[in-house]
């Protein structure tokens, strides 16, 4: 899987310490490379959303990458995060570990309705 720069140094941001020195902005992104294919990840994928799980069990967090290639609009990055949000507030505590959650076409039209059956469709695969 080949993500583009700006999806990848978001991911860096969101999972390296304060204290862990971060890549060069102008270099390959390798360190979410390398977290992405690790071998204790779980992948899922639909057309609108792909889904990459950690599996930690002490550590429960969820990350939504929207870049701007995908929603050039703040307001649609903001809808979209907003939909995802609702759709995983019920289902956030039965997930253990990191949770990388990807954006891969616009779905700020979508539904709260439409948004949560593809949300969980994509859980349930990854249990």
């Amino acid at each position: 899987m080949v993500l583009d720069e700006e999806c990848a140094r978001q991911a860096v941001r969101m999972f390296l310490p304060e204290d862990e020195p971060k890549a060069d902005t102008n270099s390959h992104p390798n360190k979410i490379i390398r977290w992405m294919n690790l071998s204790n990840t779980t992948r899922v994928s639909t057309e609108w959303v792909l889904l990459k799980l950690k599996r930690v069990p002490t550590v429960s967090k969820t990350v939504i990458v929207i870049t701007k290639k995908i929603a050039p609009k703040a307001v649609d990055r903001n809808r979209i995060k907003r939909i995802i949000s609702e759709a995983l507030r019920d289902r956030i505590g039965k997930i253990e570990g990191e949770l990388v959650l990807i954006v891969k076409k616009n779905i700020a039209h979508f539904k709260k309705q439409e948004a949560s059956l593809i949300i969980g469709e994509l859980l349930k695969k990854l249990k």
